[in-house]
């Protein structure tokens, strides 16, 4: 078995110039398209690739799987047994393994051994999500020099948000109103945020990570709070990749559809994300806000937690954006973490600041009615009652003078953790349960 390519794909990630980037990505595609390509999975991974390999003209020749008699077939191309691969000319193949590497590990690399025994002299590609992302780089770097426009949903669905995509980030940028020169200091870091539309939701989720069902003295937040506090925020940055609007639920709010087009108007904003869990539909406004390729829907399936008029809703909902052709991200959230109760758990600056550079929450930061919080948990207790305001541990958006907000914004990105870090489970500690149970 022959490993290439793996020095040229190390390149690609780890060089910034975007022309040499091109330049590997040629190299590769120009080696596969004179090449049989197999693909070896059939799941997510090996799904994007086939696609990815077909927008550049590269058609398998077909996958093979362990579970090649449920599968079948992936976007036109057939699906076989491992046994498959030694009906192939080794030299004029390539098998890319698109397999998540947990599931190598846990079926004791059985996907080298078949490789082995069936084709022992491959050429194999051993990480196939990293070619998808160079041949999904090419193409949409073309696109941008052309001033061809992108499909943010078609950007987070291949992780942009969390890869911080280069690409995505030049795009948002020229499609946002990016504000003239500003004499004061600016955030580098802060480049996105959560504002909390309401404490109102369809939903009771026992484990809902903004307590929602337990909250007490239920409110909105009003039209003129969210745009000023958001405006306040976006002139202090860099640059906001998005604002995201969550809940309770955002389709309750009765200014939403003002809300959203507020945010539009505010400088140096890439888009607004609305989360919704899609028991509501929207009213006419909201459903041709919804269509503006600057607003993205994220939509989870908790299909399976509802019933009644609230499923139904679920259904409507999702042919009424059929019917608009308005793409969203559907999140299959089965699992989620529970974080358990606010009270002090005891453990040392030391394990604190260590839970919190580990915990892929406490960058979640949450604004409400004028104030920015670390994190949901955080935003939580303190609402409840269970953590007081602690001086440094927040931003109060209204008090903060606007020469002093970027600075204040940076040293809130620096924070080594909160006390809301010592009330809770994070990461370490909290239990897997099923999503979205309901009280």
């Amino acid at each position: 078995m022959n490993i290439i390519f793996g020095e040229e794909i190390e390149n690609f990630k780890n060089v910034e110039n975007t022309d040499l980037k091109l330049e590997n990505c040629k190299k590769i595609t120009d080696f596969l398209s004179q090449k049989n390509i197999v693909i070896y999975g059939g799941g997510a991974a090996g799904s994007t690739l086939t696609l990815a390999l077909k927008e550049h003209g590269i058609t398998p020749e077909f996958i093979v799987d362990r579970k090649f008699d449920v599968i079948k077939e992936v976007h036109n191309c057939k699906v076989f047994p491992p046994e498959k691969l030694k009906e192939l000319d080794a030299q004029n193949s390539v098998v890319i393994i698109a397999i998540n590497a947990y599931v190598i590990r846990n079926f004791n690399n059985e996907t080298y051994q078949n490789i082995e025994k069936f084709l022992p002299d491959a050429n194999v590609i051993e990480i196939g999500a990293d070619v998808t992302n160079m041949l999904n780089y090419t193409k949409c770097e073309k696109k941008l020099r052309n001033g061809e426009p992108f499909n943010i949903v078609n950007c987070l669905n291949c992780g942009a948000e969390t890869k911080c995509c280069g690409i995505y980030e030049r795009y948002l940028k020229k499609i946002a109103k990016l504000p003239q020169e500003r004499n004061i200091t600016l955030s580098k870091k802060f480049d996105w945020f959560g504002y909390i539309m309401g404490q109102y939701c369809t939903l009771n989720c026992k484990h809902c990570c903004e307590h929602v069902p337990y909250m007490k003295n239920k409110t909105f937040a009003k039209k003129e709070q969210i745009i000023a506090d958001c405006t306040k925020i976006a002139q202090a940055s860099e640059f906001i990749r998005y604002i995201e609007l969550i809940g309770g639920e955002p389709f309750l709010h009765p200014e939403l559809a003002e809300v959203v087009k507020g945010l539009l108007e505010i400088e140096n904003v890439g888009y607004v994300k609305i989360f919704t869990n899609g028991t509501v539909v929207p009213k006419e406004d909201m459903r041709e806000l919804l269509k503006n390729p600057r607003v993205v829907l994220t939509f989870s399936n908790y299909m399976g937690q509802v019933d009644g008029k609230l499923a139904d809703n679920i259904t409507q909902l999702r042919e009424m954006l059929k019917a608009d052709n308005i793409d969203y991200v559907f999140s299959e959230s089965k699992m989620w973490t529970d974080w358990g109760d606010f009270h002090d758990r005891g453990r040392s600056d030391e394990e604190t600041e260590r839970n919190a550079a580990n915990c892929f929450c406490y960058n979640c930061h949450r604004a409400f009615n004028g104030i920015l919080y670390r994190c949901p948990h955080q935003y939580a207790g303190i609402i409840q009652g269970f953590m007081e305001y602690k001086e440094g541990e927040y931003i109060d958006l209204e008090k903060t003078p606007p020469e002093k907000m970027g600075e204040a914004l940076e040293a809130f990105e620096n924070l080594k953790y909160t006390e809301g870090c010592k009330r809770c489970d994070m990461p370490y500690d909290c239990p897997e349960v099923p999503a979205a149970i309901q009280l």
